[in-house]
C-alpha cells in the first residue's frame, strides 16, 4: 500500500505559496485602491490638482476598475499581462465642474492617459501607469 502523504503535503504548500503570492495571474491591483498624486510627462509629472480626488480601484476579481477622474466618475474593464496594461470600454459621467479651477482640464488628461495606458508597475504604495509619448499617472495606494 502507497502513501500519498508526502504528495499531499507537497500539493498543500504550493497552495499556501500560491495564496500567499497572490495566486496564478496576480498583478497587486486586485482588490487596491489609489489615489493620483501626480500626471504628465515621465521626467516631470505634476502633481494632482489641490482639491481634486482622483482615484482608481480594481475590483477583487473580473478585472472591473472603478474612480474618479476628479468630477466625474468611471468604469471600465482592465487586462494586464507581465508589466503590460490595457483598460478598456471605459465609461464616464459627464458633469461639468467648476472647482477647483482646472479640474476639467485635469480630468481629460486623466482620461487620455488612462485610456492609452499600457503599462504597469507597482513599487510598495506607488502604482504607475504608463502611455505612449512618455505620460504617465502615479499614484499613492489607499490606506497605506
Amino acid at each position: 500500500m502507497r502513501t500519498f502523504a508526502p504528495l499531499l503535503a507537497a500539493a498543500a504548500a504550493l497552495a499556501l505559496a500560491l495564496a500567499a503570492c497572490g495566486g496564478p495571474g496576480s498583478t497587486g491591483l486586485e482588490g487596491t485602491s489609489w489615489t493620483l498624486v501626480s500626471i504628465g510627462p515621465a521626467g516631470f509629472p505634476e502633481p494632482a490638482l489641490f482639491g481634486s480626488r482622483v482615484t482608481a480601484e480594481f475590483a477583487d476579481s473580473g478585472g472591473a476598475v472603478k474612480g474618479s477622474g476628479g468630477c466625474n466618475s468611471y468604469s471600465g474593464a482592465y487586462d494586464t499581462s507581465g508589466d503590460a496594461f490595457e483598460v478598456r470600454d471605459l465609461f464616464f459621467t459627464e458633469r461639468a465642474c467648476l472647482e477647483p479651477e482646472g479640474v476639467l482640464g485635469q480630468e481629460v488628461r486623466f482620461f487620455e492617459i488612462l485610456g492609452a495606458a499600457r503599462s504597469f508597475s507597482v513599487s510598495g504604495q506607488r502604482l504607475t501607469l504608463g502611455a505612449p509619448g512618455d505620460r504617465v499617472l502615479i499614484f499613492r495606494r489607499d490606506g497605506g
